[in-house]
């Protein structure tokens, strides 16, 4: 499935507003103050700073449609999660600006940006370049990796090499589908005052789920033992997507990335 640009703006702006309208209207003021601590001390994105998404094209289908470049088209997982994303965003007070950008059309000026990356190493050559980043300075991270038994498939192999598969691949036409995906947050290596965040679910399910996981028990990351505000994380997610919804996610497992690995 895929949406124009256009019609995913549409949706971003709506949900964000939504946002904010449900905090302004439904919460006393001492919850939305915990709340926007809360997800500002998360994210760590200031008041009017920019964030850059940074997602893939899909390929359009119509034959009246057959040049990306010239209409981009998002997965509906993509989309969700980048509304998710946005409506936490906002709760936490910002107002910036956000920025689009294909994974082979990140600048350098971009990369000096908070950065919000969608997709695994399957589909996003940026998620792999963060990654590559990452294992240069020594620290373990988790990775995506074609499957020995058919190249069409990936998994995810984590920090202490155990491997996470997709059960999605078999489950084709079933009532539902299990995945799994990494949630991270990084000190930004280009610019080390911002930060970077990868969502990336070995299917688009994963990805989609991720960022619902972070929406609704962004409390379980925030008082896990090993979160640190000043450095960052690698997350490990169960997902299960079922009737054009994530039915329910699970944090398995938060490893630590100190701020010193930005240097």
């Amino acid at each position: 499935m895929e949406i124009s640009v256009g019609t995913f703006i549409i949706s971003v702006l709506t949900s964000a507003i939504g946002s904010l309208l449900f905090g302004l209207a439904s919460a006393v003021p001492i919850s939305r103050i915990i709340v926007k601590r809360r997800l500002h001390r998360l994210f760590g994105v200031g008041t009017r700073d920019t964030v850059v998404f940074v997602f893939v094209h899909k390929k359009l289908t119509s034959p009246k449609l057959t040049l990306p470049e010239i209409n981009p088209g998002l997965g509906v997982e993509d989309v969700m999660a980048i509304s998710h994303l946005t409506g936490l965003l906002v709760r936490s007070g910002w107002q910036g600006r956000i920025t689009l950008r294909h994974s082979t059309n990140v600048g350098d000026g971009d990369k000096r940006e908070h950065l919000i990356v969608l997709g695994g190493e399957a589909v996003n050559t940026f998620t792999t370049q963060v990654l590559e980043i990452l294992e240069s300075k020594g620290v373990p991270t988790s990775r995506f990796r074609r499957s020995n038994h058919n190249i069409r498939e990936w998994h995810i192999e984590d920090e202490s090499h155990h491997i996470h598969i997709s059960a999605s691949y078999g489950q084709v036409g079933g009532l539902y589908q299990d995945d799994h995906a990494i949630l991270m947050k990084l000190v930004n290596p280009w610019k080390g005052e911002k930060r970077i965040f990868i969502l990336a679910g070995i299917r688009g399910i994963g990805t989609w789920g991720a960022a619902d996981c972070l929406r609704k028990k962004v409390r379980d990351f925030l008082k896990h033992p090993e979160f640190d505000p000043k450095g960052g994380f690698s997350a490990l997610i169960r997902v299960r997507y079922r009737d054009f919804d994530i039915e329910r996610t699970e944090l398995i497992s938060l490893v630590p990335y100190p701020a010193k690995y930005a240097s």
